[in-house]
């Protein structure tokens, strides 16, 4: 069997606050929606469109992301598409997400508070973390205690 190939990437900016938490086995996993703007159509005919992405980054990437990220701040974001399965809460109907697992997630707005004109940094206090690294490449596949989440079919904002 010959393999695929599973790639996508996106710049938009998030929907909610970025969503940290931490798996059974000890992971850590932060999710946050994407809207990603696009004109479709020409001249006086042409309008917005959004498309709302779920967006799920790992480990050291999910700590960089929660620490950084915020509602409204623009990112660029390259992983792959994951359809998922589960069933409504509220009435067992079953539903399909797709979701984008992150591999890289760079961060296109300054830090909020940062010195623009001196290249400051706002890191939060006691974090050496760089935005933009990605350690859910390392050790293995950083997704296998990922479960999925059912989200609201309502837009954030």
């Amino acid at each position: 069997m010959s393999l695929g190939y599973n790639s996508i990437n996106l710049i938009g900016n998030l929907g909610d606050e970025p969503s940290l938490k931490t798996t059974q086995g000890g992971l850590s996993v932060c999710e946050f929606s994407l809207a990603v703007n696009e004109r479709v159509g020409r001249g006086e005919e042409a309008k917005d469109v959004v498309t709302w992405v779920r967006v799920v980054t790992w480990n050291g990437q999910a700590e960089s992301s929660a620490a950084y990220l915020a509602k409204g701040r623009r990112v660029f974001v390259s992983g792959s598409l994951r359809v998922e399965q589960y069933e409504d809460k509220n009435d067992g109907t079953p539903r399909t997400a797709v979701k984008v697992m992150a591999r890289t997630v760079k961060f296109l707005d300054p830090a909020p508070g940062a010195d623009d004109a001196k290249g400051g940094n706002s890191a939060p206090k006691g974090r050496s973390q760089q935005p933009g690294r990605n350690s859910a490449g390392r050790g293995g596949n950083a997704n296998r205690d990922y479960q999925p989440q059912p989200h609201s079919d309502d837009t954030p904002f």
